[in-house]
């Protein structure tokens, strides 16, 4: 699995630097960019942004369920099904 994991460390790397480009991108275009243009460059930024929350979802979904559990403090800003969650929950 490690190789698999760290393809997608890669992938976010991927996503952040795109993210980014994009942004540089568009910044001096925005003073003559039409409302649909700035929608079409807000909509895909929140993809990027949706798409790399994904990948920290799973990243740190499959440490804790196959490498090692998370040690946080009882009771501190954690909910009580934090760590306890699995397949059927």
């Amino acid at each position: 699995m490690a190789p698999m994991y760290l393809g997608l460390a890669v992938s976010l790397a991927m996503l952040t630097f795109i993210f980014l480009r994009e942004l540089v991108h568009y910044l001096p275009q925005i003073m003559d960019m039409s409302a649909e243009k700035a929608i079409l460059v807000v909509l895909t930024l929140i993809d990027l942004s949706l798409a790399a929350n994904l990948l920290l979802i799973v990243l740190f979904s499959g440490y804790e369920n196959f490498v090692s559990k998370f040690d946080f403090d009882a009771g501190q800003d954690r909910p009580d099904w934090m760590g306890k969650v699995d397949f059927p929950g």
